[in-house]
């Protein structure tokens, strides 16, 4: 949602992070150093968020469109799903379904 004061666009998403379906995601694409997976959720829990988990596919769309081309053979781009206990479980609890 956006707020409209005065005659200026109050935007509920800040800086570099883009708004889709009312969250907020930031696509961190430094180059240097690499970070793991656990850096990267420990990055994102400082600025207030977590690694990201994706709902359905119009929200894994956004995300592909969002990223930059980017070819390693070792480093990629992390998300918030994780294998705990032999399943593959999203940051926020769920188990994953797009699979």
């Amino acid at each position: 949602t956006l707020l409209l004061q005065g005659n200026s666009v109050c935007k509920p998403c800040t800086g570099d992070w883009i708004l889709f379906k009312k969250k907020c995601y930031l696509f961190y694409d430094k180059p240097a150093p690499w970070k793991t997976w656990e850096e990267s959720r420990t990055l994102c829990k400082k600025r207030g968020a977590d690694l990201v988990v994706i709902n359905d596919l119009e929200e894994q769309e956004f995300v592909s469109k969002h990223i930059k081309y980017y070819h390693s053979e070792y480093h990629g781009y992390w998300m918030g799903l994780q294998k705990v206990n032999n399943t593959w479980t999203w940051v926020d609890g769920q188990r994953d379904t797009l699979g």
